[in-house]
């Protein structure tokens, strides 16, 4: 079984575009194959302190229990942290 599997593991954009068409737009022309679910301008500043989130874009791993298991995961950092939130 491999990591990044569907199976196994979804992936889920939080964008912060201006508005949903922006999103729409956006995911459009950069070819995003995952879901998005967009946050409105006035909401975006408590989303993002919840998180901790300094910088755009920021990736995020997220256990079966819904807990983060690992904050600003890099491409080459993804499959592992993803076996360790699927680990009982």
């Amino acid at each position: 079984e491999h990591a990044l599997d569907p199976i196994y593991a979804r992936m889920l954009g939080v964008n912060l575009d201006a508005t949903l068409d922006a999103m729409n737009q956006a995911v459009s022309q950069h070819g995003v194959g995952w879901p998005q679910v967009h946050v409105a301008p006035e909401k975006a500043g408590h989303v993002l302190d919840q998180f901790g989130v300094r910088a755009l874009p920021e990736r995020f791993v997220i256990g079966k229990d819904g807990r983060v298991v690992r904050a600003g995961v890099d491409d080459d950092e993804l499959a592992a942290a993803v076996e360790e939130a699927m680990k009982p």
